[in-house]
């Protein structure tokens, strides 16, 4: 940094007292100048000190070679450009992140990265002598799943690669791909024989990844789910949304609001793996209770200890006792220290449950179980139930009111439907429990159609799952859970891989076996005419369509298929209009029309009516008072419009959307004189006759 001579006095914010400074380091510098008169003034100014690219060239250091030539591998990095050197001379060309030398000499590369650059360590490259040389086409150090290419010499007559010294069976091309780790070497035949160097290969194998969760996966507004990833050492998340990257979700957990498919990414060492879960939306809300103090308490005073089971995050509660709200008990706990019924209401925006019962007795005796009600479970699952406890306590269970022999503890786990109560004795008395009543669910998930599926470009293809009233359904395409898609069957259209999960109202889930769906979209028929398509009585005009492997054509006129019209070409004669209809791979795609003329050509100057095999007549002609319209029978005349014009032009009657050849019509106010009508069907097919009005 230089301030200028002609001053008397520098001092930089270095401690500098010179002119001009050197600097190394990033930062702002000052200095302050004063010049012979006494007066001071000063300045600053900012460095920036660049990165320096890394550079390195493998192989390096001295290789010889029987190789006719070898491929040298640059550090690559983002920004990177590169400059390759022979015997410290740029090599014309010469800036990819390789470089195939095929002669002999020193190499290097200079590396450059925002104006700064660095230069690699040299290779001191003999070629056409020694052992075969292999290189590695990208890094050594592998992600598990992927590979790196090993590159033998050209041109030699056979190879054998190796593996920590055993042969690698087939693999006897020039070119292996190491997925393994591993020392490899290749045995060489030909001009350049021998054993070649050893490539040492590394594989990065990271932990897999997995995704918890301490509440449910099944919830409504404001309700959200934290979903927490595993850790390990140097690992880097990346939380997705239906496979789309989330700004900023970048920590090991994530709070999920919204139903859909949530995936992390974890990357470290180089390599990334990743794990998806599937977040539903709730279509009730779900509130149980639980207790693990003695809910019977003899002595006067005590605390019984509730909370909530998996409670959702942002849900309301209000803790109630004997059905009234407990002012201020708006937590996910509550400690009861006086008797009665205890339920905790749970809202959101899916609804509003009151959860199971918990009955305390505080100074006398009560026998309780929990949960109380009715609970399901799944087929193959089961649920503890819990009696109230106490000191002395004793127990006998209960399955529909018989004894169920040896079950005398405070617990009992149930795996099958029943009545259960529990009949327990206390030094504050004996009594009988509630009964709670288990049943038990088994969803039944089975996707119609399954396997492979195929339909046409534009079809409509639906596909269901069983159907049952209190099933909850989601279905999935190419594992994103699809928008909307919520009932026992979904139509679709697009190619992927589908299925469904169905549930028991978030519980019991069962995924279907998946559909494979594949779309055939053949090309879209075009036609195209080998001159004009007005021509004169007697000429004809060929209809050309394209073409591709496979496609049977048909031809139609009017609609109505011409038959033994089935190349690709069609010479037309007769006015109307063409279409082709292209089959293959199972799917029929139409063209669009292309309209002929015949043309009688007649005189200039003659209103020109259109000869065809078709007609179009007016009946009586003069018209009197009433007439009818008739179009010939060979002309489809769905969608079309009739339209009578008056010799200036104007348009003076129409008919829109005919159904039938024919049409009566009422001269009414037409005034004597000439008049035409023009009929045109849904092909663009246009015919038109004179008839006169007295």
């Amino acid at each position: 940094m230089n301030a200028g001579s002609g001053y008397s006095t520098y001092l930089w914010s270095t401690g500098a007292t010179t002119s001009s400074i050197n600097v190394s380091t990033a930062g702002t510098f000052t200095v302050t100048v004063t010049n012979a008169s006494g007066c001071t003034g000063s300045t600053s100014a900012t460095t920036t000190v660049n990165p320096l690219p890394v550079a390195s060239i493998t192989p390096s250091g001295n290789v010889t070679t029987c190789n006719a030539s070898q491929l040298l591998n640059a550090a690559t990095g983002v920004g990177y450009n590169f400059q390759w050197r022979l015997n410290s001379n740029n090599i014309s060309g010469a800036t990819a992140d390789n470089y195939t030398a095929t002669v002999s000499g020193i190499y290097d590369v200079v590396v450059t990265l925002t104006g700064c650059s660095a230069t690699s360590s040299q290779t001191i490259l003999t070629l056409g002598t020694g052992l075969p040389q292999i290189t590695a086409n990208g890094s050594t150090n592998i992600c598990a799943g992927a590979n790196v290419m090993l590159s033998a010499p050209a041109g030699a007559s056979s190879y054998q690669w190796y593996r920590n010294n055993v042969a690698l069976g087939t693999s006897v091309n020039q070119n292996y791909n190491a997925s393994s780790a591993g020392q490899y070497y290749c045995k060489v035949t030909g001009t350049c024989s021998g054993n070649s160097n050893v490539i040492v290969i590394s594989v990065i194998n990271n932990p897999t990844p997995t995704i918890s969760s301490s509440t449910a996966l099944s919830f409504c507004a404001p309700g959200y789910v934290a979903l927490t990833a595993n850790t390990f050492t140097g690992v880097n998340y990346q939380w997705q949304f239906n496979s789309v990257d989330i700004p900023g979700a970048t920590a090991q957990t994530y709070n999920a609001t919204q139903a859909g498919g949530y995936r992390v990414i974890q990357t470290a060492n180089g390599c990334s793996k990743s794990k998806t879960v599937s977040v539903q939306k709730a279509n009730s809300v779900i509130a149980q209770i639980n207790t693990n103090d003695q809910t019977t308490l003899c002595s006067p005073v005590g605390t019984v200890n509730m909370e909530l089971v998996n409670p959702i995050p942002g849900y309301s509660y209000q803790w109630q006792k004997n059905g009234v709200d407990i002012s201020g008990s708006i937590s996910t706990t509550y400690a009861a220290t006086s008797s009665g019924s205890y339920t905790c209401k749970v809202s959101a925006s899916c609804g509003t449950t009151i959860s199971n019962a918990i009955p305390v007795s505080i100074g006398s005796f009560s026998a309780s179980v929990l949960p109380a009600g009715t609970v399901t479970i799944c087929t193959g699952a089961s649920v503890v139930l819990s009696a109230s406890t106490g000191t002395g306590f004793t127990y006998q269970w209960k399955n529909n009111g018989v004894d169920i022999n040896g079950e005398t503890s405070p617990t009992l786990t149930v795996n099958t439907a029943g009545s259960y109560s529990v009949y327990m004795t206390s030094p504050c008395g004996n009594a009988t429990s509630n009964v709670v009543t288990v049943n038990s669910a088994t969803v039944s998930a089975v996707i119609s159609p399954s396997g492979i599926a195929t339909i046409c470009a534009g079809q409509i293809f639906q596909m269901s799952v069983t159907s049952n009233p209190v099933y909850t359904y989601q279905w999935y395409r190419n594992n994103v859970a699809m928008s909307g898609a919520v009932n026992s069957t979904y139509n679709v259209t697009s190619a992927g891989t589908y299925y469904a999960i169905v549930s028991l109202n978030g519980i019991c889930p069962v995924t279907t076996s998946n559909l494979v769906l594949t779309v055939i979209n053949n090309p879209t028929p075009a036609i195209s005419a080998s001159g004009p398509t007005t021509i004169c009585t007697g000429q004809d005009v060929t209809l050309n369509t394209n073409t591709w492997p496979g496609v049977v054509y048909q031809w139609t006129k009017n609609s109505i298929d011409i038959t033994g019209a089935t190349s690709a070409s069609y010479t037309a004669n007769t006015a109307g209009g063409y279409r082709v209809r292209q089959s293959g791979n199972g799917c029929s795609k139409l063209s669009p029309s292309i309209q002929v003329y015949v043309n009688p050509c007649r005189i200039a100057g003659e209103r020109n009516l259109f000869e065809t095999e078709s007609t179009l007549t007016v009946f009586p002609n003069p018209v009197l008072q009433d007439a009818t319209i008739t179009i010939s029978s060979d002309l489809t005349v769905d969608n079309g419009r009739l339209l009578i014009y008056d010799v200036l032009g104007n348009c003076v009657q129409r008919a829109e959307q005919l159904q039938s050849n024919s049409f009566d019509f009422n001269k009414e106010n037409l005034k004597p004189g000439i008049y035409f009508v023009d009929f045109t069907n849904g092909d663009g097919f246009k015919l038109t006759s004179k008839f006169i009005v007295q």
